[in-house]
Order: structure tokens, then sequence, then C-alpha cells
């Protein structure tokens, strides 16, 4: 006599959403139409003898991280712009501080100048996260001096700024100025004719921060000796 014996091995599932693509097989692939959790039932059946055990399967979206665009800012604080999400702001540079780290738009401060990258990593649970960087250059602000206000006799004037940060540069409200050399803080400077007074600036700029100072420099026409008649 020969008896046979039929197991069978079904994978099913009561949501429409889920899409199983080999039903009798264990390891099954399956898809679905949404993201949500969805039970599944593995079911066993030898020859009229059954057992089923059930499995909860999570599809989460994954999320896509966006930490703003490169920028620059005067000075050691900035906001940043993220998208928004479950995420956290971190940094592998030194003397970095968040003001909340889990904040899309939080301010961070950094202990120096130059640039610095900023990651922003959003995480959806169940092993779903993506991170972007973006990179902040922080400038000092440029503290411009022009000197103090001056007279000279003659055409003729060496100017007397002090230098700070970035390129500085000189510019003059009397159009007949020629200066030696315009981004030198001590720059000469001659004017078209004497007998009259000038308003030198002196301008510096340190990446998207500037400042300006002004210097007034007058300048006295030379005396005239007459000739002396002796009778």
């Amino acid at each position: 006599r020969i008896v046979r014996i039929c197991k069978t091995n079904t994978w099913t599932c009561a949501n429409p959403a889920i899409s199983i693509l080999s039903p009798n097989d264990p390891n099954s692939g399956i898809t679905a139409s949404g993201y949500g959790t969805y039970t599944l039932t593995w079911t066993e059946d030898n020859n009229g003898c059954t057992d089923a055990d059930q499995v909860d399967i999570t599809f989460i979206d994954m999320p896509t991280a966006n930490a703003g665009v490169d920028d620059s800012i005067c000075g050691l604080s900035y906001t940043l712009s993220a998208n928004a999400g479950t995420g956290t702001w971190s940094s592998t540079s030194p003397g970095v501080s968040f003001a909340n780290p889990n904040d899309p738009n939080t301010q961070v401060t950094v202990s120096g100048y130059g640039a610095v990258t900023f990651t922003w990593t959003l995480d959806n649970g169940g092993g779903c996260s993506t991170d972007d960087d973006v990179e902040i250059t922080f400038f000092e602000t440029p503290t411009a001096n022009a000197g103090a206000d001056d007279a000279v006799c003659g055409t003729y004037y060496v100017l007397n700024a002090t230098a700070s940060v970035g390129t500085g540069t000189w510019t003059s409200s009397d159009p007949s100025a020629v200066f030696d050399n315009p981004n030198d803080p001590n720059s000469g400077v001659t004017v078209g004719s004497a007998g009259t007074t000038a308003t030198f600036t002196w301008t510096e700029i340190n990446g998207p921060c500037s400042d300006s100072d002004s210097a007034d420099i007058t300048f006295n026409a030379p005396p005239t000796t007459g000739a002396i008649l002796h009778y």
C-alpha cells in the first residue's frame, strides 16, 4: 500500500496592498503599494495537519536629507536651514556648538573663522536614514581705520590707515587724486591742485563682510615769497 503525503506551504496576506512574488516559497519576496505595517501568514499543511504563524513587516519611507545650500557669514554664528524631519546635526570640526542639534533650523556657533562642514542626518526608523552636507564659511568682520584728519603743504600726502583683515582699497572724493597703490594702507596720493580738502575712504572687504572709515586731508598751497627790492 502506498501512502501519499501532500505537504503544502503558503504565504498569505489579507491586505491587497501586499503582492507575494512566490507564495509557496518560504523565502519569497514581497512588495507593498504603500508604506505601513502588514501582517503575513505562513501556513503549512501536511496532509490535513496544519499550522500557521504570522509576521509583521513594516515598510518605511526612505527619507531624503537636504542640509541647505553652502553659504558664508560674518561672525561666528549661523542659522542652519535643513528640511524638516526627525534629524540630527553633526560636525567633525572641533569647537562647534548647536543650540538644538535636532532642530533643522538651529543656530550653530563655531570657535574660529574658516569653512566648516555640517551634516544633517534624517532617520525614519527601521534603519532608514540618509544624510547631506552643507559648508558654511565664517569670516571675520574688518574694522577699518583710515587714520586721523591731517593737513599737508603741497599736493602729495602719505595716507596712514591701519589694516585689519581682508583686502583694503582707497577711494577719494577728489576725482583728480592718483594713488601710488590704492590697496596699500600707507599709499601715497597726489591731488591735482593745492588749496583743497579731500576725503579719503579706506574700505576693507573680507568675504561678505566690509567696513569703511574716512580721513579728511587738506592740501595747503606753499607760500609764495615775492622779490626783495633794495633801494
